[in-house]
């Protein structure tokens, strides 16, 4: 069984395959809902972790791309430094 936090750690992972997958179909809306969800699990994880967390760089990292991704969306744009995200998921999950 997962922990909360590992919980958050791979919903965050979902929804943001997700906002690459709707962006690249340019199905803004749905990549807008998907990078809502990611900020708000990120939100959750953050609540989670202790504060002296190794994952809070890369947290905080993730979250400003994921911000400027929800701006994009909003503007039916395509959103930039997906995949510097994903590379940053990807570290999350590892550690």
């Amino acid at each position: 069984m997962s922990t909360p936090a590992q919980q958050a750690i791979d919903n965050t992972h979902v929804h943001y395959v997700f906002i690459i997958a709707c962006a690249r179909t340019r199905d803004y809306a749905e990549a807008k809902d998907a990078a809502d969800s990611a900020a708000r699990t990120l939100t959750e994880l953050a609540g989670l972790l202790p504060s002296t967390s190794p994952l809070f760089s890369e947290m905080r990292q993730l979250r400003s791309i994921i911000h400027a991704a929800q701006q994009s969306l909003a503007r039916q744009q395509q959103p930039q430094n997906l995949d510097k995200g994903l590379d940053l998921i990807t570290t999350i999950l590892e550690e």
